[in-house]
Parts: structure tokens; sequence; C-alpha cells
């Protein structure tokens, strides 16, 4: 058992390194809020933090819950973490990054007495010097590589693809991420132009609903992978798909989905949302829990001027150490963020 102390929240910003657009919005930092609780096994840490453009909720609901949040826990202090976690989540209809917020608290005992292996992360390509960056991240160990497209037009990411992607090895696997723009025909078109031997899934492909789901049920040989989309595909009970992409920052009762899809032979890749260091730490940490077979994608965090730790001294070669975040020890009066009662003032 590990009885809650202590209970306090921390507002924070995190200023990316070059403004970049979300959607309709031009993002310049990433804010979100840390839940921090204090238990006889040390400080856990939460952290909330939606995805303007992507997320259901808002800034300010998200806010709002988790206050409710902390006032239930603060009646609920020495009860038992667990307990106590098991308590609001029976009471609560918790919003999806409240939620990761919440569980996420357990999971580093969750994993502390099982073997605590390594995971291999992909790296995310998403800039204008293509080849430089590819290389780059080769030397650096990583063989796994999400391309997202969609930044020049169709015929000339064709184009170049169906040449470059030849130059490599079978050793390296390539993600493609169009961002659901693509029609079927161009998905069919790009799917015979390149080498099969090295291609992992396309992402999100289709733009159309109704033409993705279309394209499931006819169980063509094309590796799909489900992000944005997945949720409406899963209600319409459709499972010809191999891959699913989970962002629990973003999707409500994450970890039911997960133990559905685990259920039903689909490889489960977690991926972040631009959550902090904290996030990013507690997503390694949910990976490992369920002991899931695929890479993880959390290269979101190299967008970020600053941050809580440097995530890069926990991975080396691609392979994210889950023995050294274990040890690392939260110090909360070391970071550097705003008390949430000023920050609402």
């Amino acid at each position: 058992m590990h009885n809650i102390e202590e209970v306090y929240i921390k507002y924070y910003s995190i200023p990316f390194k070059k403004p970049f657009k979300m959607i309709d919005t031009i993002m310049n930092h990433k804010k979100g809020f840390l839940l921090f609780v204090k238990t006889d096994s040390g400080i856990k840490v939460g952290d909330c933090s939606p995805l303007t453009g992507f997320s259901k909720e808002s800034f300010a609901e998200a806010q709002e819950q988790l206050l409710n949040v902390y006032s239930r826990m603060q009646a609920l202090i020495n009860t038992d973490l667990s307990d106590a976690i098991a308590l609001i989540l029976g009471d609560m209809h918790l919003l999806p990054s409240v939620e990761f917020a919440l569980k996420s608290l357990e999971y580093e005992d969750d994993i502390s007495n099982n073997n605590s292996s390594a995971i291999r992360a992909n790296a995310l390509i998403n800039t204008h010097n293509i080849e430089k960056e590819l290389k780059e991240k080769y030397s650096e160990g990583y063989r796994i590589f999400k391309i997202k497209l969609g930044r020049y037009e169709f015929d000339s990411e064709l184009s170049f693809w169906s040449k470059y992607i030849s130059e490599f090895s079978e050793k390296v696997k390539f993600i493609f991420d169009p961002n659901r723009t693509w029609s079927i025909n161009q998905l069919d078109l790009f799917y015979k132009s390149i080498d099969k031997k090295i291609l992992l899934y396309f992402e999100d492909p289709i733009k159309n609903i109704e033409e993705l789901r279309n394209l499931l049920i006819s169980a063509r040989k094309i590796p799909i992978a489900l992000d944005e989309s997945l949720i409406y595909i899963l209600d319409n009970e459709i499972y010809n798909f191999k891959y699913a992409v989970v962002k629990p920052t973003i999707i409500s009762k994450y970890e039911n989905l997960i133990k559905s899809l685990v259920d039903k032979h689909k490889k489960v890749v977690l991926s972040s949302a631009f959550e902090s260091f904290y996030g990013i730490r507690n997503l390694c940490f949910l990976h490992k829990k369920y002991n899931l077979d695929t890479h993880i994608g959390i290269d979101t965090y190299k967008t970020y001027n600053s941050d809580f730790a440097d995530m890069d001294t926990f991975i080396e070669k691609s392979i994210v150490n889950i023995d050294l975040l274990l040890q690392h020890k939260t110090h909360s009066e070391h970071i550097c963020v705003v008390d949430l009662p000023s920050f609402q003032k």
C-alpha cells in the first residue's frame, strides 16, 4: 500500500523551438498541468495536457475537472493511492487528458516489479531536408522511420519516395502518414510504387471515413494503421487492420481500448500528443505495463526548447531505457512552473 500524504497541482507552459500550425491554430508553446501526489514511496506525477485541435475537451474544461479531481484526492489523504484512483474513476466521467493524468500515477509501481526491458522508439521525419535527417537518425540507431506526407503535391512525393526508398536495406521500416489526405486511388498508386519489404504501414491514409471503411471491408493486403479514425471504424465493428495508434491523452477509456485491441490480436502503437517529459515517461511505463511488442512514438519531445528533464538522456540508439526512467526521482521543488492558485488569479 502507498498512502497519499500530499496532493498539489502546478501549471506549466513549455516553449516550442519554433511556432507551428496545429489545425487552424499557430502554437508557440504547449501548456498543461502536473498533478503531484506524494506517497511513502515517493512523488508520483501525472501530466494533464489536452492538445489544441485534436482533444475533444478544451483546456478550460480539463482545468476545471482536474481541480475537482484534486479536491477529491485532498479528501482522500491517508488513503491508499490505488484505492483513491479507483474511487474517483468510479464516481466521475473523466475527460481523456484528466484520465491519463490520474491513472498514470500508478504506472511506475505497476511495472517496477516486472522485467523492465527496453522499448524501441521510432524517428519522426517532418522536415524539408528529408535525406539529411534520415541519415542522421539512422546513424543514431533508429531503424523505424515515420514520414509525414502532404507537405508537397502528391505526385512529387510519390516520385521521390518510389525512387528514394529503394536505397534502404530490409533492416529499415517506414511508416507513411498522409494525415488523412489521400483517396483510395492515391493509396493504391503509392503502395504499388514502393518497395513492400521496407514498408511497415500507412497511418490513417484516407480522408473519407466511408471510403476507409470500404477499404477495410475489402480486406486488401495494404498494411493500414488507424489513428484518429480508429474510434469511427471500431464503432462499425470492423477489424480488418493490423496496427492501431493510441494517444491516451486524446482518447477516453484508453486502457479498455488497449485491452480490447490486444485481445483481437491487433498491434497497439502508443503515441505522444506533445506531452511534457512526465507525460512521455508515463507513456513509456504504460507501454511496458501491457508488454506491447511494438515501437513507441514519442519524438514530439524534440520540438520543445526546454522541458522538465532531457528525454535524450534516457534513449540510446533508439532504445528507451526503462530502468533509467524508473530511477529518475521527481523533486517537485526543482520544477520551474507556476503554482495553480497564482495561475487562477
